[in-house]
């Protein structure tokens, strides 16, 4: 029931308790000249980018700063922890309403240079490979529907449905991310599967709204994630790559994370 406006508010409050650049100060004492940073930083940069769409892809949640780890020699960024994949965060209590982690020690790392030099492009040219291939893709997942996952059985069989169900269901909405689908249909697609869905239509009410970008906060621009209204497929990979920074960096939506999530760091 919380204002849009009162949550964006309290997001960038937080915000400003802690120095934008922790994070990139640390990668800076790692490194011994400015050119050394630079290299590091584009590693990382590389390396998070690619993280970010193949997590996308594959549903990884869980994203929060425990579930990242930095190597010291390179700057690479290695994601660990996969428990909440296929779409899982989006059936939690509290749904993950961000397709991948862009928060604003990340994005500061980048400065002075911005997203659209160092993240955007290496996420669309990953995103390109992954949909020029993704027949290749969908035949290494058809193996989660031939041997599903024990937590998948195990949910099948507490509700009686066909053991093969939920895993052609999770390598669907996979097949659909492929296919350039606009990243807010799918996720309400998965998150059709959290136990709030199904009891009200208020909770289904707000998730639309605010996945589809139709709300405005007093003295910002109104975020629309549909020029046309029709959130048809993304013909191009740099088409689905702004929809989902734009979901990641919405803070109307990282407010709404649960809080060990830390969406203020």
């Amino acid at each position: 029931n919380t204002k849009d406006e009162d949550i964006l508010k309290m997001v960038e409050q937080t915000e400003s308790m802690l120095p934008e650049e922790l994070l990139c100060s640390a990668i800076r004492r790692l490194c011994d000249s400015p050119e050394a940073y630079i290299l590091v930083r584009s590693r990382f940069a590389k390396s998070y980018a690619a993280f970010n769409i193949g997590g996308y892809i594959l549903g990884i949640g869980d994203r929060h700063l425990m579930n990242y780890l930095l190597s010291k020699s390179d700057g690479a960024i290695v994601g660990i922890d996969f428990g909440y994949s296929f779409g899982q965060g989006a059936v939690l209590r509290i749904p993950e309403l961000v397709p991948f982690r862009m928060t604003r020690q990340f994005s500061s790392l980048l400065r002075p240079l911005d997203s659209d030099g160092l993240i955007k492009q290496d996420m669309t040219l990953m995103l390109q490979e992954l949909r020029a291939h993704r027949d290749v893709l969908l035949s290494v997942l058809e193996v989660f529907v031939q041997e599903p996952l024990l937590e998948w059985q195990m949910e099948m069989a507490k509700k009686g449905d066909d053991t093969k169900w939920l895993p052609k269901k999770k390598v669907r909405v996979a097949k659909m991310k492929l296919e350039g689908v606009h990243p807010s249909v799918v996720m309400l697609k998965d998150i059709e599967q959290n136990a709030r869905w199904r009891k009200g239509m208020k909770f289904q009410n707000t998730v639309r709204r605010l996945l589809y970008g139709r709300y405005s906060v007093p003295g910002r621009e109104e975020r629309l994630r549909s020029a046309k209204g029709d959130f048809a497929p993304c013909e191009k990979a740099s088409d689905q790559v702004e929809l989902l920074v734009d979901l990641a960096t919405d803070k109307v939506l990282l407010g709404r994370m649960w809080i060990g999530w830390s969406p203020y760091i």
